[in-house]
């Protein structure tokens, strides 16, 4: 059994038996199953999680749910350790667009990287939009105001022009960088550069890459790695430039996820690389589960 970079035919590697193989960071199908926790239950109930994100020091990690349409959140007691989650919390409304109109499947979420700003996509067919949100106390999805709705302060759309179902997202630390998946056609990714941080009408196209079935998008290891995911498996890409999808490399592929129920709907990597997260919705149980680098 072959650990490593793969090419070809070895990208299709069924992972998760690791006998005397090294860990290999980066590579998912060197990672174990570390533990999850249910997001089912609170006021009102979640029952279709979609998008993931954590707060930069593991304390707290959020998600968007399609059945309330809303973000919530959960605090951590042992930072990165999904299994120590509690206080479930949620914005006090259905996620609007501008005009106060509520979003149908609010799909991913990011965070500007002081909290204060959340990014939403929706994965209704024929919405390309994307949503900007203010926290007026950082990190705290409570906070958002609540008119008719918890309406955004801004949206852009137009950066998915002929992309139109917003399936994952990704907001550099700095602001100036933003990263979207779409599942209609043509299906794929795009990267934009932001000319002023967190600002959506200030978007311009950096690079794209096509796919299929894609669902969300990360970028980890400052930027020298992109991971995505298509509703079955993960893949990790090298970007020879980072944060860039110009003339990616798939270097790692994984199928089987152990222990895992549902479809894989997100994903985020921890900034140093030993713990990665996905969030799916399965017959019996919706849940974040955790993987850690083996021998961690």
């Amino acid at each position: 059994m072959k650990f490593g970079n793969f090419s070809g035919g070895d990208t299709n590697f069924l992972g998760g038996f690791f006998g005397d193989n090294p860990a290999i960071l980066f590579n998912p199908s060197t990672y174990k199953f570390a533990g999850r926790f249910s997001v089912l239950g609170g006021v009102p109930n979640e029952t279709s999680p979609t998008g993931i994100w954590f707060k930069p020091d593991g304390t707290k990690v959020f998600f968007t749910g399609q059945a309330s349409a809303r973000i919530k959140s959960l605090d951590l007691s042992t930072p990165w350790d999904i299994t120590t989650c509690s206080n479930l919390q949620s914005c006090g409304a259905t996620l609007a667009d501008t005009a106060g109109v509520a979003l149908t499947a609010p799909s991913s979420c990011a965070f500007s990287n002081d909290g204060t700003k959340l990014f939403i996509t929706d994965s209704t067919v024929g919405n390309g939009s994307i949503y900007r949100y203010n926290l007026p106390v950082a990190w705290d999805v409570t906070s958002i105001v609540v008119t008719t709705n918890c309406n955004a302060d801004q949206q852009n759309n137009t950066f998915l022009s002929g992309n139109t179902r917003g399936t994952g997202i990704y907001v550099k630390p700095d602001g100036l960088l933003i990263a979207v998946s779409n599942a209609a056609a043509p299906a794929g990714y795009r990267v934009g550069i932001l000319s002023a941080a967190n600002d959506l009408t200030t978007i311009t196209l950096d690079s794209s890459a096509s796919s299929t079935g894609v669902v969300g998008i990360n970028f980890f290891n400052n930027g020298n790695n992109v991971s995505v995911n298509t509703g079955s498996f993960l893949e990790v890409y090298g970007c020879p430039t980072p944060f860039s999808l110009t003339s990616i490399s798939l270097q790692y592929r994984k199928f089987v996820f152990e222990n895992f129920e549902g479809s894989l709907l997100d994903l985020f990597w921890k900034p140093d690389g030993t713990s990665f997260y996905v969030i799916g919705n399965g017959a019996t149980i919706d849940a974040i589960y955790q993987y850690n680098l083996y021998g961690i």
